[in-house]
């Protein structure tokens, strides 16, 4: 936990970015959806959060909604694992005495943010609909879609996470940016987005299960270069 509120003090300088992008996507986006209509009081809570986030496809302008949203993503990203000054990674890698503690904190920072993006946009849309009447109640649906789109985002962010470390920072934004257009124009099983779109899966629960299994197996891929990694070379 020490080790976690270091990290966190670290990025203060753009934690307020990060909090500003988090908050300024979806409202651009509620702005969007007001101008088009597609919210209105006659809709049920769950009949909402499905509408916009249940699956790309669902109205004829959700791919904008997710492009934008996936765009935000990919800056938060390179805040959220901004590399710092090369003498001072050095010194935060003595400071945690292993590889694998240094980069643990990095993934758990990264889920945090994560986590965060996902429900500020969530609890943005709760409160653009509640000021139009539209939702009055909360509907579990609400929490499953906030867990269902953290997890995909997540697998999104380590796959960048891993490109990053392997190759170049522009390469992991081009192939991620690259995988979220895919996913929004196409919605086929082929694309990793495909996975966050609750409405298209009967089975939710495995889905999500099997998503785990995968983060589990790029933490194992992170962590094993990272032990090779030469910290030491400029």
């Amino acid at each position: 936990m020490k080790h976690l509120k270091l990290n966190f003090r670290l990025l203060k300088r753009d934690l307020i970015k990060i909090v500003f992008i988090s908050l300024i996507v979806p409202v651009l986006n509620c702005i969007i959806y007001s101008k088009n209509g597609l919210i209105t009081p006659n809709l049920k809570s769950d009949e909402v959060v499905l509408s916009l986030f249940g699956a790309v496809d669902r109205n004829y302008s959700n791919w904008i909604y997710w492009i934008i949203f996936c765009v935000g993503y990919v800056v938060i990203l390179q805040l959220a694992w901004k590399k710092q000054v090369h003498t001072f990674e050095i010194n935060q890698l003595l400071r945690h005495k292993n590889t694998s503690t240094f980069w643990n904190i990095k993934m758990i920072t990264g889920f945090i943010v994560t986590l965060w993006y996902v429900l500020s946009a969530l609890l943005v849309m709760w409160v653009y609909s509640v000021s139009i009447h539209t939702v009055n109640n909360f509907d579990p649906v609400w929490l499953l879609i906030l867990i269902f789109l953290s997890i995909n985002f997540y697998v999104h962010g380590l796959i960048w996470l891993i490109l990053r470390n392997d190759t170049l920072v522009e390469v992991a934004n081009v192939v991620i940016l690259m995988l979220f257009y895919a996913g929004t124009k196409l919605a086929q099983p082929y694309t990793p987005l495909y996975y966050s779109m609750l409405s298209k899966h009967t089975d939710p629960y495995l889905l999500m299960a099997i998503e785990l299994m995968i983060i589990a197996i790029f933490y194992i891929i992170i962590i094993n270069r990272a032990k090779r990694m030469d910290y030491f070379s400029n």
